[in-house]
């Protein structure tokens, strides 16, 4: 897994709202290993009103919004689990906006 540095783009959403990241890509754009798992560790906590997950195979985060949740940044972290049992970590920041007033 030495040549593995899997990372996330950011990516935003309006709160009440879902969204889903992309895959994670190494720092020389390659894809992570086929194979490899993706987990949320189980100490991370979301946010009130939120739910996230992350797809096992694909490492696509998912995360949906309330009404209630606080606006700002969601750190999410993402354990990587490759073909040869070695793990990495990384993490996806979601930004969470505030829905625009409705006129």
């Amino acid at each position: 897994a030495d040549e593995n540095d899997p990372s996330y783009e950011g990516v935003s959403v309006t709160k009440g709202e879902s969204v889903t990241s992309e895959s994670p890509k190494n720092s020389d754009g390659s894809e992570v290993p086929s194979g490899s798992e993706f987990s949320i560790p189980a100490d991370f906590k979301a946010p009130e009103g939120t739910t996230v997950s992350v797809d096992k195979t694909t490492g696509k985060v998912t995360v949906k919004t309330s009404d209630g949740t606080p606006v700002g940044e969601i750190k999410v972290p993402v354990t990587v689990t490759y073909p040869d049992k070695t793990t990495d970590s990384t993490s996806v920041t979601v930004t969470v906006k505030d829905a625009a007033p409705q006129p």
